[in-house]
């Protein structure tokens, strides 16, 4: 967004090859940058009688295929897997559509996007553990904040920048309230300088109680800062769930199953592997006649709270076979299973 605001406002030409540049780069990102094409193709037919449209237009274009050239490589050698899911996205509909809940993801996205980066407002999983008054005080100064500081950028005159800004936090807002899945706090990385730049207009504009209001918005986040509190390790983790499952297996060849909500097993195999005890893939009785890559024991790993392995329809519990259950052992955040064939004994 600077680029194309330097470009048509000091003139520097050359700034529309780098936008064009940082718009390839963004869209091997993430295709939400898709939104940033709106935003900049809104931009240059404003600017027409400062920037001329077929050049400013024409340069944007080389420089986009100058950033994206890395991931068109791949592209092309690949049959275009990832372009056809940003048509499939713009197309199909199926992430994309007017829906009874677009003012209320407006207001959503909105709301997250200054509370989070402004205001260090918890993540939503954590609002039940909360008092209400915190509550109340995060939702009306955060949407207070908001309202303020829009009105107060859109009461200015309105230059270019301004108006870039403007049509940047609108365009943006609008398109996320089409999008129909959900919206991850990562997915503000696209207008993630805006909540700083209209705060600080805004506090601009108070002059000393603007000073004031920094510095204390300042300590406010110092005080909940992430480096507070240790992080969770989750490679470590995984590591000592492996080493410990794969301790269970007493050096023997192994199948290996994990019931989760919505994580791979990936982590898993490979400290498994790097052991040097990778699990036997158990193929289907078309591949595997004699299911010879069924082995005499099953490792599971549950990440469910409520985990029931026998009898559950995952294909590397399903494909074991009849089994029972010879060990559990409790470790952090999950718990493990050893399951063996079932003889019919007591």
């Amino acid at each position: 967004m600077y680029f194309l605001w330097s470009a048509v406002e000091k003139k520097r030409k050359n700034a529309f090859l780098l936008a064009g540049i940082a718009l390839g780069i963004g869209l091997q990102l993430h295709y939400l940058f898709l939104f940033l094409f709106v935003v900049s193709a809104i931009w240059l037919v404003l600017q027409r009688k400062t920037a001329p449209l077929h050049t400013s237009f024409a340069v944007v274009l080389l420089g986009f295929v100058i950033g994206y050239a890395p991931f068109l490589v791949f592209e092309i050698r690949h049959s275009f897997p990832n372009t056809q899911s940003i048509i499939r996205f713009v197309l199909a509909g199926e992430d994309t559509g007017v829906t009874a809940e677009f003012w209320r993801t407006v207001d959503d996205v909105l709301f997250r996007s200054f509370g989070r980066l402004l205001f260090r407002l918890p993540d939503g999983s954590l609002w039940a553990k909360l008092p209400p008054w915190q509550l109340y005080a995060w939702f009306i100064g955060t949407r207070l904040t908001v309202f303020l500081s829009v009105v107060n950028l859109a009461g200015k005159r309105m230059n270019r920048a301004a108006t870039l800004v403007l049509l940047w936090l609108a365009i943006v807002v609008i398109f996320f309230g089409f999008y129909q899945k959900g919206i991850y706090d990562y997915y503000f990385g696209i207008i993630f300088p805006l909540p700083f730049l209209l705060i600080g207009l805004l506090l601009q504009r108070a002059k000393v109680v603007g000073i004031i209001l920094w510095i204390g918005l300042l300590v406010f986040n110092w005080q909940g800062r992430p480096f507070l509190h240790p992080p969770n390790n989750q490679l470590a983790q995984a590591r000592r769930i492996a080493e410990t499952a794969l301790a269970k297996t007493d050096g023997k060849p192994f199948n290996f199953a994990l019931i989760t909500g919505a994580n791979s097993d990936h982590v898993y195999r490979y400290f498994f592997e790097i052991e040097g005890n990778a699990p036997v893939t158990i193929e289907n009785n078309q591949v595997d006649p004699d299911r010879s890559t069924v082995t005499d024991q099953l490792i599971v790993i549950c990440e469910l709270s409520d985990c029931k392995p026998l009898g559950h329809p995952l294909w590397e519990i399903a494909g074991f076979g009849r089994a029972e259950i010879v060990g559990t052992w409790d470790v952090p955040f999950v718990k493990i299973f050893k399951l063996v064939h079932y003889t019919g004994k007591e």
